[in-house]
């Protein structure tokens, strides 16, 4: 059997009537779980590195599910929509246990069914009444490029309440796209909640207010990118609620993930371990009822993953009047001539190029040891099969970064699904 299913470790499979001895029931068999014994090893993406099993007890999952309940507001007739898988944390716990624990009705489609046809995700609402539906920041983005208005004709989400929006960096362009499309459908701008969580803290970690439009950060680039300050430009006088406007040429957009849930903590530190202040970006780092164990027989990946009681969560942000704004991964910037860049601004810059897929887009740096610096790469993804339009693609891709950020020294344009990505879509930007 192991090597017919190649898996080389598997020693047996057991069945469940197996376990029962014989003149035995499986009432025999109940057993009382204590709150601190081990529910769940979930596995970290390992979009950075080796996956990891974050080890989770049933007090820490009850408690992220108690908090995402207070987050949303939950209500005794929501209705929870989702596409998500459950090998997903916020498929599984987000979705799956949040409804169980709430006792809330749950209406699935399988995610080959969303990708397939994506409008279904928003006929659930229609058929269902549905109130409340994660989903990360692909998935609306997906429906504002894919779906046809034909496929929405007498479309109503007027009862769509909360529209969580997390597990992958937030576009702003992505929430105006979406508001704007869907409003006309009753799709109001208050039910869009942009949240920031990880599976080292079960799944949610935290939320935006309830009933207020998405908080949109505007703030210089090269004071950010230079002196890691996320000072407000001049255009947009700082914070400022989604409305729509356009970003202004020279400007880092930031969206907003609130503020962190009942019975957890955020802190943001420099490298030395200091706090920062307002407006200064740095490491993350949180500690709460939800927060794992430890990485499953994984001693030295915990020590590295703490912090005395806090945990590095790998990414950096800064706050702006109370709200968390995250700003990427700590491995993934790139670092050129003293400027801090993130590789999603590479990426989205890239992707907004005609014949280039969107969200199949990765940018990193490599050594160049002979210069002794590094080499921007950007490699994107295109179903175009001519060569001379292929190269004509890594032109454009190479003038509009270079004109809206820094210039790219290599720029590879390559077929569908070549850029290797982690089974939640996540790019492995190391791989």
């Amino acid at each position: 059997l192991a090597r017919l299913l190649d898996i080389p470790s598997l020693r047996c499979v057991v069945r469940g009537d197996e376990l029962v001895s014989p003149g035995a029931s499986l009432a025999d068999l109940d057993y009382q779980a204590k709150p601190d014994d081990i529910a769940l090893i979930q596995y970290t993406s390992g979009s950075t590195g080796d996956p990891k099993g974050v080890t989770l007890t049933h007090r820490n999952l009850v408690a992220n599910v108690r908090a995402i309940g207070y987050g949303v507001g939950v209500r005794p007739g929501d209705v929870v929509v989702s596409w998500l898988p459950l090998y997903h944390d916020m498929g599984l716990i987000g979705c799956w246990l949040f409804s169980i624990y709430f006792g809330l009705e749950l209406a699935a489609i399988s995610p080959v069914a969303f990708l397939r046809r994506p409008e279904r995700w928003l006929w659930m609402f229609h058929h269902h009444s549905g109130t409340l539906s994660p989903a990360p920041n692909f998935g609306y983005e997906l429906c504002v490029r894919k779906i046809k208005d034909k496929d929405l004709e007498g479309l109503d989400l007027s009862s769509w309440r909360v529209a969580l929006n997390g597990a992958e960096p937030i576009h702003p362009g992505t929430l105006d796209g979406f508001i704007e499309r869907f409003s006309r459908y009753g799709f109001r701008r208050e039910s869009m909640m942009p949240v920031y969580g990880l599976a080292e803290n079960s799944v949610a970690l935290s939320f935006s207010p309830r009933d207020t439009a998405p908080r949109i950060d505007v703030v210089d680039r090269s004071t950010f990118e230079l002196c890691g300050e996320a000072r407000p430009a001049r255009e947009s006088g700082g914070v400022f609620r989604l409305d729509g406007a356009a970003e202004a040429t020279g400007n880092l957009r930031f969206v907003s993930s609130g503020r962190a849930l009942p019975a957890h903590e955020i802190r943001i530190v420099d490298h030395n371990g200091d706090l920062l202040g307002d407006r200064r970006e740095g490491q993350v780092q949180f500690r709460g009822v939800s927060a794992m164990q430890g990485y499953y027989r994984n001693p030295a990946a915990t020590r590295a993953a703490m912090d005395g009681d806090w945990y590095r969560s790998g990414d950096l942000g800064y706050w702006a009047e109370g709200d968390l704004f995250i700003t990427g991964r700590h491995k993934d910037l790139i670092i050129r001539a003293g400027r801090n860049v993130h590789p999603q601004e590479l990426e989205k810059l890239a992707a907004e190029v005609a014949g280039v897929r969107q969200g199949c887009v990765a940018a990193f740096s490599v050594p160049d040891r002979e210069a002794g610096t590094e080499r921007v790469v950007i490699v994107a993804e295109t179903r175009e099969k001519d060569p001379q339009r292929r190269r004509d693609i890594a032109a454009d891709v190479k003038r509009r970064v270079g004109a809206g950020a820094i210039s790219p020294d290599v720029v590879m344009v390559v077929s569908s699904n070549m850029i290797p990505k982690t089974p939640s879509g996540k790019l492995q930007r190391d791989a």
